[in-house]
C-alpha cells in the first residue's frame, strides 16, 4: 500500500529525459503518449521484480536477497545507461523527436524556453497550485506510511 502510494512520485528524471527528446511545438498528445508509455513500462517492472524479490527472500534470506537485487539492478541498468542515456538528443546526433541532423546543419530550436523571474513565479497562481499539489501528495504519502506500520503490525 505504501509503495503504491509513492509509485508516481520519483519519476522526475525520467519525465525530464522524455521531455528533452521532444520538441516543444509538437502536439501535446505525442508528448503525453511518450510519457504514458514510459510510465507504463516503469510500472511493469514491479510485475517482474516483486515476485523475484519474494522468491529471493525465501531462498536466500532478506539480507542476501537485497544484495542480490542490488547487483542485478546494477548489472542491468549501468551498461544500458552508459550506452544509451545522454542529456540531450543532440549528444546522439539527433534533433528532438529522433530526426537525424545533417552534419553541416546546426540545430535550431523552433520554440524558445519561456522563463519568468522568481518574484513573478511567487506571485502567480500556477506556482501555488503546483506547490499545493506536491505538498498534499507528500502529506498523503506520509500519512499512509505512518498508518502502514500499525497495519503491518496488526494493531
Amino acid at each position: 500500500m505504501g509503495g503504491s502510494s509513492q509509485a508516481g512520485e520519483r519519476d522526475e528524471k525520467a519525465t525530464a529525459l522524455t521531455q528533452c527528446a521532444f520538441d516543444l511545438d509538437l502536439p501535446p498528445v505525442l508528448l503525453g503518449d511518450a510519457m504514458g508509455n514510459g510510465q507504463a513500462q516503469a510500472r511493469f517492472a514491479s510485475v517482474i521484480f516483486v515476485p523475484l524479490a519474494q522468491w529471493l527472500v525465501q531462498l536466500q534470506g532478506w539480507r542476501v536477497a537485497l544484495v542480490t537485487l542490488a547487483l542485478l539492478l546494477a548489472i542491468i541498468t549501468i551498461p544500458v545507461h552508459a550506452l544509451v542515456l545522454r542529456r540531450q538528443p543532440e549528444d546522439l546526433g539527433l534533433a528532438p523527436d529522433g530526426i537525424a541532423v545533417p552534419t553541416s546543419t546546426a540545430l535550431t530550436h523552433t520554440a524558445l524556453e519561456q522563463s519568468v523571474s522568481t518574484r513573478a513565479a511567487l506571485h502567480g497562481a500556477t506556482f501555488w497550485w503546483i506547490t499545493t499539489a506536491f505538498a498534499l501528495t507528500m502529506l498523503v504519502a506520509g500519512a499512509i506510511t505512518i498508518h502502514l506500520v500499525g497495519q503491518l503490525a496488526n494493531r
